[in-house]
C-alpha cells in the first residue's frame, strides 16, 4: 500500500523525524490541518503587520522549504506561500505555511489530486473567515441538534467566526429522552438512563452530570423516590415534565439567539420529524427569527427558499412523517408557490434517496441494526419523491438532514444537495458554510465545518 510520512523539523538540531502513515490518511490529516487554521483564523479581523486589508487571496504553488527559507518548485509538496493583495492587485503580506506532508511511492496523480484539492481548501477557507469584499450570500446550515445544549449555544455565535448573512437550524431542534435524577436521602442522587445505576453523593457531581446530559440533548429533573414511582404509573403526567423541559430550552435558547446575532444577519429555524408542534409557535412568537414554514423566504435579491419538515416514513413513528406519496403532495404544494426554479434553495429536512447523504444503517424486524463483517450495513433510507421533483425542476440547491450519518454532497443534475449530517451526543456542531452565486448562473461554493 502507498504510505506517506509527517516530518517534523527540531529547528536547533535541524534534525527531521518521519512518521509513517497509509496513504489513506492523508486526508483526515487535511481535515485537522483544516479544523486547526480555523481555530487560528477565527477573530473578527486577519491582521497582516500593521495593516488589515480587504483581500483576495492568491496560493502559491506547494515547494520544498530550502535551509536558507526559499520556497523552490521541487516535488515533495510540502510548504504553502499564501500572499495577500488588496483591491489594486498590491501585495500587503504573506505567510509561509509549513504543511510538512511528506509523500512518496504514491502515483503523480496522486499527488497532483492531494496537492490541488489543499489548494481550493485552504483558499476557500482563507475567504471565508477573511471579511468579504462583495455583496454575496453566506449561509451557515445546521440541523439536528436534538436538544443539545452545546450545540445550540455554538449556534448563536457562528455569525462571528464565518462572517455569513444567513444562519439556519433546521429540523430536529428538540431532545429525545428526560432523565430523572433522583434524591434518594439527603446528600445522595442516582440516576439510570442506560439501564445502569450511576451515585452522586455531592452537588458537584450531579452538576457534572446535568452538563452530560445537556450535552447529549436529554432533559432532566429533580425528584424523589415517591415521586418516581407515581410518575412510572402515568404516562401524562411524564409527557407534560418532557413538554416543559421541551419548551424551556427552546425559549431560553431563541432569548440567546436574539441577544448575540445582530439585526442585519437573517435568522431562519424550522423544526424537523422528531420535533413536536408545541414549538413551532415559540418560533414563529420570536421578533428576529424567520419560521419558514408554508411560505416563501426570500434569501436574498434572486434567491428564494421553500421549506418542508416532513419525511418519509421511518420505523420509529415521528410526529412529522408520512408515506412517499403523501410527502409528493406536500412538496408539490411547496413548488407551486414558486415560479423561477433556477435560483430556488429547497429546505427539505428530508435527503432525496438513493444518494450518499440518506445512507442509514439497516435495521431488523426488532429494530436492531444489522452487521456485516463487523461494520454495520448501509442502505438508502431519503425519499424517492424529493428526488423525483428535483429530477423535475432542477432547483439550485437543496439543503436536507435527518440522516446523522450521511453528511455530504451529492449532484441531482444541476442541484447541489448537501447534508450537515449530525454528531450532536458530542456536543458537535456540523454544518454547511454555503456561498449563493451573486448571478444567475454562477456555482455554489460549499465548505462543511464542525466545531
Amino acid at each position: 500500500m502507498p504510505s506517506a510520512g509527517f516530518v517534523s523539523e527540531d529547528e536547533s538540531s535541524e534534525h527531521y523525524e518521519t512518521v509513517g502513515y497509509r496513504s489513506t490518511d492523508i486526508i483526515k490529516a487535511f481535515k485537522d490541518l483544516l479544523n486547526l487554521l480555523s481555530l487560528l483564523l477565527i477573530p473578527d479581523e486577519i491582521y497582516i503587520g500593521d495593516y488589515t486589508p480587504h483581500f483576495s487571496v492568491q496560493i502559491g504553488e506547494f515547494g520544498t522549504l530550502k535551509p536558507d527559507g526559499d520556497c523552490t518548485h521541487q516535488s515533495q509538496y510540502n510548504t504553502l506561500l499564501l500572499c495577500f493583495m488588496d483591491d489594486s492587485q498590491r501585495l500587503v503580506g504573506k505567510i509561509l505555511l509549513r504543511v510538512n506532508i511528506l509523500v512518496y511511492r504514491s502515483s503523480p496523480q496522486f499527488i497532483e489530486d492531494i496537492k490541488w484539492s489543499t489548494l481550493r481548501m485552504l483558499k476557500y477557507l482563507l475567504l471565508l473567515l477573511a471579511s468579504r469584499d462583495t455583496e454575496m450570500t453566506r449561509i451557515f446550515f445546521s440541523c439536528d441538534a436534538h436538544g443539545s445544549v452545546p450545540v445550540l449555544r455554538k449556534m448563536a455565535r457562528v455569525h462571528e467566526a464565518y462572517k455569513c448573512s444567513v444562519v439556519m437550524m433546521c429540523g430536529d431542534l428538540t431532545g429525545k429522552a428526560i432523565v430523572p435524577i433522583v434524591e434518594e436521602k439527603p446528600g445522595v442522587w442516582w440516576t439510570s438512563p442506560w439501564g445502569k445505576k450511576e451515585t452522586y453523593k455531592s452537588l458537584e457531581e450531579v452538576d457534572r452530570a446535568k452538563k452530560a446530559y445537556e450535552k447529549r440533548g436529554f432533559y432532566w429533573f429533580l425528584t424523589t423516590p415517591d415521586e418516581l414511582a407515581e410518575l412510572q404509573s402515568s404516562p401524562e403526567k411524564v409527557k407534560a415534565i418532557f413538554h416543559e423541559q421541551m419548551t424551556s430550552r427552546m425559549r431560553d435558547w431563541l432569548q440567546l439567539v436574539e441577544e448575540k446575532v445582530p439585526d442585519d444577519v437573517k435568522i431562519i429555524i424550522s423544526p424537523g420529524n422528531d420535533d413536536d408542534e408545541v414549538i413551532d409557535d415559540l418560533i414563529k412568537a420570536s421578533s428576529k427569527v424567520i419560521y419558514p414554514m408554508k411560505m416563501v423566504v426570500d434569501i436574498d435579491e434572486i434567491h428564494q427558499m421553500i421549506s418542508c419538515e416532513w419525511v418519509n416514513s421511518t420505523p420509529w413513528d415521528t410526529p412529522r412523517e408520512c408515506p412517499d406519496d403523501e410527502l409528493k403532495i406536500k412538496l408539490q404544494t411547496e413548488f407551486d408557490r414558486v415560479e423561477n426554479y433556477e435560483n430556488l434553495i429547497c429546505n427539505f429536512h428530508a435527503p432525496p434517496y438513493g444518494t450518499r447523504i440518506d445512507l442509514a444503517p439497516k435495521i431488523d424486524e426488532n429494530l436492531q441494526i444489522k452487521v456485516r463483517y463487523g461494520s454495520p450495513t448501509m442502505v438508502p433510507v431519503g425519499s424517492k419523491s424529493i428526488r423525483e421533483l428535483f429530477e423535475q425542476y432542477q432547483p439550485l440547491l437543496g439543503l436536507h438532514g435527518h440522516i446523522h450519518e450521511s453528511a455530504g454532497t451529492e449532484y441531482i443534475g444541476r442541484t447541489l444537495c448537501v447534508n450537515a449530517g449530525s454528531v450532536y451526543m458530542q456536543g458537535m456542531l456540523s454544518a454547511f458554510v454555503i456561498d449563493l452565486p451573486e448571478k444567475t448562473g454562477g456555482k455554489v461554493e460549499v465548505l462543511n465545518v464542525s466545531a
